[in-house]
């Protein structure tokens, strides 16, 4: 009456997971030139 169901076993086999290194902060190249200006007092 009651019917049991098929059983299957199934395996896997993966690698461990190895430590990432820390990701850099992202820093964009420089683009242009810099200008900078002096103002000096009595000016």
């Amino acid at each position: 009456m009651c019917e049991k169901p098929d059983e299957l076993e199934i395996g896997t086999q993966t690698d461990e997971f190895l430590q990432r290194p820390t990701t850099p902060l992202y820093v964009p190249g420089k683009i242009g030139l810099d200008a900078e200006t002096q103002i000096i007092p009595g000016d």
